[in-house]
């Protein structure tokens, strides 16, 4: 499950690596670790950057403990760290829905930075509506989020 990349000249080499490696994530309640998010984020944003054309040949890419990757990308390296930004009542409601066999559907624009903390009955009520949805987060609205709880 450790993403390492030897020496691709191509993007299709790089592609064809890629491929190669185990990308399942488990449920967070079926053991769901830091590396298999980390893996599958460093996967997707390679295949990615590989299909738009923004990489240098050669690549390589090497897993680390920190940052959690070295990308090489023709003479530049670049570390880069994975991070989940989600808040701790949306991990908490997605868990829940995932024990008790509730839609997962719950968007994460109910649970922002400085949201009101949600009891479990609360989150329950939530899960269970038909159609949850939110204004999500567009543009800048995670930084003002973050801004406003400074």
């Amino acid at each position: 499950m450790i993403v390492d990349i030897k020496l691709s000249q191509t993007p299709q080499d790089l592609l064809r690596q890629l491929r190669a490696i185990e990308l399942s994530v488990p449920r967070r309640t079926d053991g769901r670790t830091s590396q298999h998010t980390e893996t599958w984020t460093a996967c997707h944003l390679l295949a990615t950057l590989a299909k738009a054309g923004q990489l240098t040949y050669p690549v390589s890419v090497a897993h680390r403990d920190r940052p959690d990757f070295l990308l090489e990308a023709g003479s530049i390296k670049i570390g880069v760290e994975v991070t989940e930004a989600i808040s701790e009542q949306y991990a908490s409601a997605t868990a829940l829905a995932e024990r008790e066999g509730l839609s997962d559907s719950v968007a994460p624009g109910h649970f922002g930075w400085g949201a009101p903390k949600r009891s479990a009955a609360e989150l329950r009520e939530l899960l269970r509506a038909e159609r949850l949805v939110s204004d999500g987060w567009a543009a800048d609205r995670p930084e003002q989020e973050w801004r406003s709880l400074c």
